[in-house]
């Protein structure tokens, strides 16, 4: 039974593919799904150097948004190591929250941590660790990144949260998950929050106006899900790494 059930998963996800792949792109015949980048939207906080704060900003194009209708796709865990600076590169990240991604030059530690048969995880890298004292977070934490498609653009992007934003994301996660559906059967509008504490001003992400999507639209999204679901968030923080590379030599890409 089980061998039956991946064999028809196999064929349902190169259908997927081949469905999303027939939406005409005139001029991009050569290029496939691995030749593009996906690009990652951020949160424009106050102590952010760009962007218009309390907005979204997409790190490959420099669009900027206050809010999205979008369908998330997939969500998956990983893990950031953050320096003083919140704004510049983290010192280290993980994008399967067990091993440093590939893309860090000088990773903290061999392995973030282990996570077992379900277990909850345990770490491994001292910077993983909570201090002795309660209130004494790790300075490597949680990330949770999901695979969105903008419903107005149709344009597939990753956002990644961690700290306060993970609260309203597991959130959103547990309200389609206890449904015992997928997640691209939904859409929900993507805005941000003010919030103040005794640090001072922020955003939260909030998911708002959960609903339902029509059969076509989920027969859309599926095919997207089969079609990005493997795409390597990596990739993409490369990409902005090479952009920023390029910018301070001046050398157009």
């Amino acid at each position: 039974m089980g061998k039956k059930n991946n064999i028809a998963v196999k064929k349902e996800e190169e259908a997927g593919i081949e469905k999303a792949e027939k939406a005409e792109m005139l001029g991009l015949e050569v290029f496939d799904t691995g030749d593009l980048i996906l690009p990652r939207l951020r949160i424009v906080q106050p102590t952010s150097k760009e962007g218009t704060v309390g907005w979204f900003k997409n790190n490959l194009t420099n669009e900027e948004k206050d809010k999205i209708n979008a369908v998330v796709l997939a969500a998956s865990k990983g893990r950031v190591c953050w320096g003083e600076n919140l704004d510049e590169d983290p010192i280290c990240r993980s994008s399967d929250g067990i091993h440093p991604s590939e893309n860090v030059e000088s990773p903290v530690n061999e392995i973030c941590g282990t996570k077992e048969n379900g277990k909850r995880f345990e770490p491994v890298c001292p910077n993983a660790m909570w201090g002795e004292k309660k209130d004494e977070r790790p300075i490597c934490n949680e990330v949770i990144n999901l695979l969105c498609i903008g419903k107005d653009d149709m344009v597939p992007f990753f956002i990644s949260l961690h700290g306060t934003q993970l609260k309203p994301v597991r959130a959103y996660l547990s309200a389609v998950g206890l449904r015992r559906r997928s997640l691209y059967e939904y859409q929900a509008t993507l805005k941000l929050k003010e919030t103040t504490n005794g640090k001072g001003k922020y955003f939260v992400i909030q998911f708002e106006e959960l609903k339902e999507n029509s059969a076509d639209e989920k027969d859309n999204f599926r095919a997207l899900y089969f079609q990005f679901a493997g795409y390597p968030i990596d990739r993409t923080f490369d990409a902005e790494k090479a952009m920023k590379e390029a910018d301070k030599d001046d050398i157009p890409i």
